[in-house]
């Protein structure tokens, strides 16, 4: 693959390390609203041993477009059809989490809320967070 930074992502480069990986589409708002829980997620665990993608199936013009108003401190890569599809990839967001030998520990599914209290009346709020942290704290115990 081709980051839209121009960079190559070699599985070859993946090995001996933690992966990430975040399926998502510019048209799926709960996938660009949990941006900032992925970018904290980043600073929580570092890229030392764990590298961060995020793939998307259309095209490097209109991801760039998206990213101009909600960054994202991945490694991303557009123009990913052919991996969607052929993963079977429907629903947004979804992520895969991956240990050092390359094996898939965990996939994850949509979005997944919190009860909180908000302006004094209970509310729905993303929780990606939390349930991302505590799957990364399991993979690299």
């Amino acid at each position: 693959f081709r980051s839209i930074d121009g960079n190559t992502i070699d599985s070859k480069t993946l090995k001996g390390k933690y992966v990430h990986i975040n399926f998502w589409s510019t048209t799926c708002k709960p996938c660009i609203e949990e941006f900032p829980e992925l970018d904290e997620i980043k600073q929580k665990y570092g890229d030392d041993e764990v590298v961060y993608l995020a793939i998307a199936p259309e095209s490097s013009k209109l991801v760039k477009k998206v990213l101009k108003k909600r960054s994202l401190n991945y490694i991303v890569i557009a123009d990913a059809n052919d991996l969607f599809e052929e993963l079977e990839i429907s629903g947004y967001p979804k992520n895969l989490f991956i240990d050092k030998e390359g094996t898939i520990k965990k996939i994850t599914d949509g979005t997944h809320y919190s009860m909180e209290v908000v302006n004094e009346k209970l509310k729905l709020v993303p929780d990606n967070f939390n349930i991302y942290d505590q799957i990364m704290s399991e993979l690299i115990k």
